[in-house]
């Protein structure tokens, strides 16, 4: 069962009661649940269907985590997130060097401009847990820009492209003045 922790005007989990933690290279330090790292999140897309989670998790090495993920409709100030609603879960196995790739589709849709973050924990009987992962927002909230990734010929043509608009719009400025 997970639980929902959001709301509470402080950090959904803070494991020194100091704000958010930093995470370390290997996370071989100790500390409250092992000052466990948290996921780092690149992107989370819902297609009204479904959820695609990208990220990785810099941890101990060669071990399992489970890492379980939450949209909220608010992110803390801190820019780290809460759980107002469970999505699910998925299973990471960090490499030699401690490194674990997210890449998880979960069967449920997030509205668009909400937040997504993430907690990892332990397996083992510790079940040590990190704190929420920090927030990234999904595709299409209002007010929000969607630009599609361009790589540098797209970018160069859209720099091309703006830039004739420019010269256009200055012509028939130039031209109504007179």
């Amino acid at each position: 069962m997970a639980h929902r922790i959001f709301a509470n005007g402080l950090l959904g989990i803070d494991l020194g009661d100091d704000g958010p933690t930093a995470n370390d290279p290997g996370d071989g330090d100790i500390g409250h649940n092992n000052n466990q790292n948290y996921p780092v999140l690149g992107s989370a897309v819902s297609d009204g269907v479904s959820t695609t989670i990208t990220g990785s998790l810099d941890s101990a090495p060669n071990a399992p985590f489970l890492i379980s993920f939450y949209a909220s409709s608010a992110c803390d100030p801190s820019g780290f997130g809460e759980g107002e609603t469970y999505l699910g879960f998925d299973t990471v196995v960090t490499d030699g060097a401690g490194i674990g790739p997210i890449a998880t589709t979960l069967p449920v849709a997030v509205s668009p401009g909400w937040f997504v973050t993430a907690v990892a924990s332990v397996s083992d009987p510790t079940g040590d847990s990190s704190e929420f992962s920090a927030c990234v927002q999904t595709p299409g909230g209002a007010g929000a820009l969607e630009i599609p990734a361009l790589g540098p010929l797209g970018l160069l043509a859209l720099c091309a492209a703006l830039a004739a608009s420019a010269i256009v719009a200055l012509r028939r400025r130039s031209a109504g003045a007179r």
